[in-house]
């Protein structure tokens, strides 16, 4: 039986803090500016790659019709 585990922010930045031994505040910033650096990163059109957790990257779509049901 597999049971989900989600995570919000909050939870994550908590969970920082715990294993870090550090405060709730200091976590929540770290987290806050790896984030921006992704986000700044990726913006540029760079790719970020964290080993063993997944690949951010920005790509070009085909452009495609909506529909309003």
């Amino acid at each position: 039986m597999n049971k989900e585990l989600h995570l919000n922010k909050a939870d994550l930045i908590a969970a920082i803090a715990d294993d870090a031994e550090i405060s709730k505040a200091k976590a929540e910033y770290a987290l806050n500016s790896a984030i921006e650096h992704i986000i700044k990163a990726v913006t540029k059109g760079d790719s970020v790659q964290l080993i063993g957790f997944g690949t951010f990257a920005s790509g070009k779509r085909a452009a495609r019709m909506g529909r309003n049901p």
